[in-house]
């Protein structure tokens, strides 16, 4: 029996060593088992691999905590037998019979039949030597309790075991997916420098932000797919969707196209009339200084004179006492008198005689805090940007190349300042994407593949913006329509009536493209 228990407890230490080992698995670790080389940590990727793993052992040391439903449901299972064992009268044969059905029922490899006979052996030896009247249950049930505490410990063993194990599978089980899912990291971020590396002015401008928030994808501990998404434009209504190519996987081939199509969109960037367009947008977009008054605080320090009886600088007045250096006059002419002297002497006893009462005056040092007030120069940080663009037929053309430039624009300006932006795209329906670093570049990428057509309805794109400014990281928000303003009379009325609505810390700005109206 103390064999049994004894192998039992060398599986548990021998598998609790190797749950302490699959536990130290390191940033190192990963990178190996990645195959790269984190010595040389040519993508610059060493600090996020370290904070991915943290995540991932965070997430695992809570995954720990809680075991299977089995294995919790045999845990109370035991805890309630070992009280009642601990706290209650000595198990008869009957009990221990119950309690090894209990754990056969939950370990088949348990060897119940051992204790039945070990029990009945015990009873047996008893039984030698003494009548049967004189084998009471007492002296039954002392030979049963080793038994029945041996039967409970292995038992015990044999949770921890499963617990153990459990933990192992769950540990070997996260370790795999984080190791596979930092592969596709890995080969995505290889990819990625090497397509920046071929480009030329649209890899100097995007290169260092996009392999920064590839940095911090990998970081997150989120998957690839779960932190770009599928660079697909979000739909907020039911109409047909946009014939475009928005919604095709981020691979290596789809990336080239879509670098080279944003190269060709910089150029026009430089063409002098976009660039025009743009730096008038780009002064409504950029920190403004401004002055304020301001209140401040400052300590002042002055000096007084106090009065004080302990320097004798002057007369202030006359007093009783006995001070013969400061005594009036006519007291002293009573020493002159042979009658007078005693009432003198009497006086000079009682403290009575007239003498000049003297003071003088020390200085003291005393602060004081003082408001005052002055002028400050403060920067006024721009807040996040909401671009509402018109995406519907009548736009195609020269006005869809200047759309889509400003939107280009505008998404370079929030990738540099690190504010939120996002588009909202309408015609006959709206559809929405988020161009906030780090993923909005990607986004920004389909939007620009895609073709302009359809109907006009300006309505719902406006009203997205405005319930887009209630959110929180949207509050301060400016929102600029972009478009030709071929709408009906009763929209320009409805559009009117919603300005009035938005929030005086919200500003909103029309950018008209199209034909002069006459």
């Amino acid at each position: 029996m103390q064999g049994a228990i004894h192998n039992t407890q060398k599986e548990l230490r021998a598998m609790y060593e190797k749950l302490e080992k699959l536990l130290r698995f390191s940033s190192s670790d990963l990178a190996s088992s990645c195959k790269y080389d984190a010595s040389k940590d040519s993508l610059k990727i060493t600090q996020a691999l370290e904070k991915n793993i943290k995540k991932h052992n965070d997430n695992l040391s809570s995954k720990l905590q809680e075991p299977r439903d089995d294995i919790r449901s045999e845990q109370s299972e035991y805890f309630a037998k070992n009280l009642a064992f601990e706290y209650g009268e000595s198990p008869n044969e009957a009990e221990l019979k119950d309690l090894l059905d209990t754990i056969k029922k939950r370990n088949k490899d348990f060897n119940a039949d051992f204790y039945i006979k070990e029990a009945e052996s015990s009873i047996k030896d008893t039984k030698k030597g003494k009548k049967n009247s004189d084998l009471d249950s007492t002296s039954k049930n002392k030979n049963i309790k080793p038994l029945y505490k041996n039967a409970l410990n292995q038992w015990k063993e044999l949770i921890e075991s499963k617990l153990t194990e459990h933990q192992e599978q769950i540990i070997k089980q996260s370790q795999g997916e984080l190791i596979k899912r930092t592969k596709e990291w890995l080969e995505f971020i290889q990819k990625m420098q090497d397509t920046i590396d071929d480009l030329g002015e649209a890899g100097e401008m995007f290169g260092k932000s996009i392999m920064q928030s590839l940095r911090d994808g990998l970081e997150s501990g989120k998957s690839l797919s779960e932190y770009l998404g599928e660079g697909s434009m979000t739909p907020k209504s039911n109409e047909k969707e946009h014939k475009s190519s928005i919604g095709q996987n981020l691979d290596s081939g789809n990336l080239q196209r879509k670098f080279m199509n944003l190269e060709k969109w910089l150029k026009i960037l430089q063409q002098d009339s976009v660039k025009k367009l743009c730096e008038m947008l780009g002064r409504f977009y950029k920190e403004e200084k401004k002055l304020e008054m301001e209140f401040y605080s400052s300590m002042t320090t002055f000096s007084t004179k106090i009065p004080t009886p302990y320097a004798k600088e002057e007369i202030s007045g006359i007093t009783l006492g006995r001070d013969l250096e400061n005594i009036l006059p006519q007291e002293l002419a009573l020493l002159d008198d042979e009658d007078f002297g005693i009432l003198f002497d009497l006086k000079f006893v009682e403290n009575r005689l007239f003498c000049f009462e003297k003071q003088g005056y020390e200085d003291t040092i005393n602060q004081k805090e003082v408001t005052n007030e002055r002028e400050k120069e403060t920067t006024e940080t721009k807040g996040p940007i909401i671009l509402c663009i018109d995406t519907s037929g009548s736009m195609s053309g020269e006005p869809e190349t200047i759309a889509k430039a400003i939107a280009l624009f505008m998404a370079r300006i929030a990738m540099e300042q690190k504010r939120a932006c996002y588009l909202i795209s309408f015609s006959t329906g709206i559809y929405t994407l988020d161009l906030t670093p780090p993923n909005g570049l990607f986004e920004l990428m389909s939007f620009l593949e895609m073709s302009f057509n359809g109907g006009t309805d300006a309505i719902p794109a406006i009203q997205e913006g405005f319930r887009k400014m209630q959110d929180e990281a949207y509050k301060k928000a400016d929102m600029l329509v972009i478009s030709d303003f071929v709408f009906g009379g009763d929209d320009e009325r409805r559009i009117a009536e919603l300005m009035k609505q938005k929030d005086e810390q919200n500003k909103c700005y029309a950018l008209y493209i199209g034909a002069k109206k006459a």
